[in-house]
């Protein structure tokens, strides 16, 4: 049994399922930012900028211990899979394309008590 078929998706409701659990995702994403930080989602006009040296700032100002630094999300290029159907041959029916796109990624900076940043584990 496929993932699919264990949630009850059929091949017609695959795109409506996967953009509702989508959305359902960036919502949870953006209320947590709110709620546990005080601050909405951060947009950032490069995928270049360090996120970490922007965590970092953030939490010295805020004086942040633990929990939430912040959020931020910005356009980065990634793998894009889009789901194809048809043929005639059970083998061809269902099958993923993959492309090269561009999407918004979004960057959730916690603080925990028994981990540091990851550049600074690796600096040890």
């Amino acid at each position: 049994m496929s993932f699919l078929s264990w949630r009850g998706v059929l091949n017609r409701d695959y795109k409506k399922w996967m953009l509702k659990q989508t959305d359902d995702l960036v919502n949870a994403v953006e209320r947590y930012a709110r709620e546990q930080s005080g601050r909405p989602i951060i947009h950032l006009n490069s995928w270049q900028a360090d996120k970490e040296k922007l965590a970092r700032k953030r939490q010295e100002q805020a004086g942040i211990k633990s929990g939430l630094i912040g959020a931020w999300s910005c356009l980065e290029s990634c793998w894009s899979y889009r789901a194809l159907q048809g043929g005639r041959r059970p083998a061809a029916r269902r099958r993923c394309k993959s492309k090269v796109k561009v999407r918004r990624h979004r960057y959730l900076h916690l603080l925990l008590s028994t981990f540091t940043f990851w550049k600074d584990a690796l600096a040890k």
